[in-house]
């Protein structure tokens, strides 16, 4: 398949994560309230400190090895089994300790935390990683799309009062165990299982470890700042947080997702030494990152308000505050996702990437440690900027002498200057048209929206003349198909 038109499916797979079960947030905000969907947070940020050293990093290191082997049944079934084994061993230690951790110190939430185990669980069966490898991210796609809508339409029929909050975790995780099961269905078409032996399984350990830990810190950062707040504040303060960070990693999805679609293509070129045609997809990749990020982040603050009132109510006012502070971290992990995933992973460069996410944890702990105590959930949100600048820049740092300077700094005042000017439209459209809610996002989104198209279509953008045509070709190409 095409980098483009792997690259829709996988926007389309990530948006189907997210924005499906985001779309259940509008009922669950006013039905739930504040303190059950902190509860739920908080909860969940503990269990995901499990998931992710029993995940032990198999993404990225599932994904390149496959990547590596993909043309070759035989080698691939080898790695395949010797990742899967591998992560199976951890995840079942990892289980174990964590029903110790929670019958010894989460009497409080007891059924919310052995219900949320289940997504250890699901850590082990996910093989989302071979699929990924072998560049079928339609697999992903039709999966997240059978998962998800059943997952939104349970909690609309089940989910009626604040004490269904059970339930609603309860559909949440077999939701997640269902989808990790359905793609178990077709993995005798693309791999055998064959046996592995102890040598095996502890070198792809060492090297799993090895490339995890830049993901593990990242990934711990990332969650850290919900588990604070629970600790130190009222679980109505992770419910704001948490809601306003789920906007923004769900925008973070459309300029993201091209990372994990190159991430495969570029190992294949590293491992057949084809540097200059890497270096032109890195370059090609950056301009779609201020392509895309730069207008999102700075439209995002202005629709905010109307955006959180419109989507979780009025008692959630305090998160429409976090989304304008935390917007250009869309900005910042847009360029980061080039140069960790699609650079530093390919190239084995760990130490770097390491180094980079330890310097972004560091100022997590701190900043978080310092702020969330002072300012509660926006000391949060302060702290999760921070941390995503300090990691992107020590990543520019490192890898300053492949980057063609004047090619970038033209496209980003580019890209900078038309958003901004969007920027300033979106504000006199609020300002002299006394609308509310949903009606006053559509305009504002509309509007922005054509002026940003129309704009690149002046200044003859390359990358959104390329974006249209695939999406032509993509929406010609499947309705052949049907």
């Amino acid at each position: 398949m095409s980098i483009q038109r792997n690259y829709i499916y996988n926007v389309i797979y990530q948006c189907i994560s997210l924005v499906i079960p985001f779309a259940t947030i509008p009922y669950i905000a006013r039905v739930l309230g504040p303190l059950n969907l902190g509860i739920t947070a908080y909860t969940n940020s503990i269990v995901q400190y499990f998931t992710l050293i029993a995940s032990l990093g198999v993404g990225l290191y599932g994904t390149r090895q496959i990547a590596y082997v993909k043309e070759n049944k035989e080698r691939r079934s080898k790695v395949f089994c010797g990742i899967f084994y591998t992560k199976t061993i951890v995840a079942v230690v990892v289980y174990f300790v964590f029903l110790i951790f929670v019958i010894l110190t989460g009497k409080q939430y007891f059924s919310v935390f052995m219900l949320q185990s289940i997504y250890i669980i699901s850590a082990i069966l996910d093989i989302s990683w071979l699929y990924t490898g072998m560049e079928r991210f339609d697999k992903l796609m039709i999966r997240n799309i059978i998962v998800r809508i059943t997952g939104v339409i349970l909690v609309f029929l089940i989910v009626k009062e604040r004490s269904d909050l059970i339930k609603y975790i309860f559909i949440g995780v077999i939701s997640e165990l269902v989808g990790q099961l359905i793609m178990w269905l077709q993995i005798k078409k693309y791999v055998s299982f064959t046996f592995v032996n102890f040598s095996t399984i502890k070198e792809h350990f060492l090297s799993m470890c090895k490339l995890y830990i830049p993901q593990f810190i990242i990934q711990v950062y990332t969650v850290f700042d919900r588990t604070i707040i629970g600790i130190s504040t009222y679980k109505e303060e992770v419910a704001y947080f948490d809601l306003a960070k789920k906007l923004i990693n769900m925008l973070i999805i459309f300029p993201t997702s091209l990372g994990t679609v190159m991430l495969p293509k570029i190992s294949f070129l590293v491992e057949n030494n084809k540097n200059e045609v890497i270096k032109i997809y890195l370059h090609r990749t950056i301009e779609f990152m201020f392509y895309t990020s730069l207008p999102m982040f700075l439209g995002l603050i202005i629709v905010s308000d109307n955006l959180v009132r419109w989507l979780y109510g009025y008692n959630f006012y305090k998160s429409a505050i976090l989304i304008k502070i935390m917007a250009p971290t869309i900005f910042f992990i847009s360029i980061s996702n080039v140069i960790g995933i699609q650079f530093m992973v390919p190239y084995k460069k760990e130490r770097e990437l390491t180094i980079s996410v330890f310097a972004g944890a560091i100022m997590s702990i701190l900043s978080n440690v310092v702020l969330v105590f002072w300012l509660k959930s926006i000391g949060a949100a302060i702290s999760f900027l921070l941390t995503e600048a300090t990691v992107t820049i020590i990543q520019i740092a490192y890898t300053r002498n492949i980057w063609e300077y004047k090619y970038i700094i033209r496209m980003l005042l580019k890209y900078f200057i038309i958003s901004i000017t969007m920027v300033f439209i979106l504000i006199l459209i609020d300002v002299f048209i006394k609308i509310e809610n949903f009606t006053a996002i559509f305009v504002q989104v509309i509007i922005g929206f054509l002026f940003y198209i129309l704009s690149n279509v002046v200044l003859e953008s390359e990358i959104q003349r390329d974006v249209f045509s695939q999406i032509k070709k993509f929406l010609r190409r499947s309705k052949n198909e049907i």
